[in-house]
């Protein structure tokens, strides 16, 4: 699964929201993209050093980060909460 819609998947069971959704929601696209780059990284340093270790934390807490500003997103965007998406 692409990690985009990874995270759709994610924020799903609390919104209406699809992949289509990303082509209408730049705000929401652009949290997605970011997360996919987190979840990249993640994966590019968890077979690295121990120092590498430290790198894979913080990218792991930027991307709870985004899951949550997704989730808030999502929350305060009426068209999420009729299902006008």
């Amino acid at each position: 699964m692409d990690d985009s819609y990874h995270l759709l998947a994610i924020i799903a069971p609390t919104a209406r929201t699809g992949p289509a959704t990303l082509k209408y929601d730049a705000v929401l696209r652009q949290l997605c993209e970011d997360y996919e780059a987190c979840m990249e990284a993640i994966r590019h340093w968890s077979s690295g050093s121990v120092s590498d270790l430290v790198r894979v934390a913080e990218y792991r807490r930027l991307a709870a980060e985004l899951e949550l500003e997704a989730r808030r997103h999502v929350g305060s965007t009426s068209a999420y909460k009729s299902g006008d998406t």
